[in-house]
């Protein structure tokens, strides 16, 4: 039986998009062969048209990023002598690697064969607001899925303030099954991190929206997400696997 933490949050993952992709598929009704090998969850857009063509320096941006991900990985990490400093620059180095790059790269290649397969994660720290950041730049595979889902059905009964809420809390549920459970530890303090940004979008209406301070709430309890048992059970066996810690 499998009960190596990182195997378990790698496999919950891609059951969770597997089975997303499923009832989305089923609901939509047409979607292509072509779909199936895209990670996003809105299939209106990628059959549509026009398509949001790649930018003529995307490629060359994206692996950027990758070698920038790669350097963290298996150059900078190997160095560190603090394993919870480890563990965080190796989480940042696969999310450039995987997120902002193969990913990335994915979205380019369908865009460049007539898909709108628009970038999953688009540029997140330009955004000027926290609605910006989690609505179009940040997982906009799960912002997708969770309008068809949890927003559009409860924002006419609730109110668009208890759906947004409801997508919060839907997120931090989801992120607390895959990063705290496998862990063994910290289980609800990836839910309390998504409701701190719903009350930060809550509040943000009545100040300045700003970059910095959209960063401050993404950041500032970021440890919510990335905390010890993850960090120790998760994410430095899953570095010592690939080679990135020894």
């Amino acid at each position: 039986m499998i009960t190596t933490p990182w195997v378990w949050t790698w496999g919950l993952a891609l059951a969770v998009i597997a089975v997303a992709k499923v009832v989305i598929g089923r609901e939509y009704g047409r979607v292509s062969l072509q779909w199936w090998g895209w990670p996003g969850m809105n299939p209106e857009q990628f059959h549509a048209e026009p398509v949001l063509a790649p930018a003529a320096d995307e490629v060359e941006r994206t692996a950027l990023y990758m070698a920038i991900g790669a350097l963290l990985l298996w150059g900078v990490v190997p160095a560190c002598g603090h394993d919870h400093v480890a563990a965080l620059l190796g989480a940042v180095g696969l999310a450039l690697l995987l997120h902002f790059g193969v990913a990335r790269l994915v979205s380019i290649y369908w865009r460049a064969r007539g898909h709108d397969a628009r970038p999953l994660f688009d540029r997140p720290f330009a955004a000027r607001s926290l609605g910006e950041f989690w609505g179009r730049r940040w997982n906009r595979a799960f912002s997708d899925a969770a309008q068809r889902w949890i927003f559009r059905p409860l924002a006419p009964r609730v109110g668009v303030r208890w759906a947004s809420a409801a997508v919060f809390v839907a997120s931090g549920l989801g992120h607390d099954l895959l990063l705290s459970v496998p862990a063994g530890g910290w289980i609800g303090s990836c839910t309390v991190y998504f409701v701190l940004q719903w009350c930060g979008l809550v509040l943000e209406r009545a100040w300045r929206r700003t970059r910095w301070l959209t960063l401050a709430f993404v950041i500032l309890p970021a440890p919510l997400l990335f905390h010890p048992p993850l960090l120790e059970r998760v994410v430095l066996p899953f570095l010592q696997v690939i080679g990135a810690v020894s």
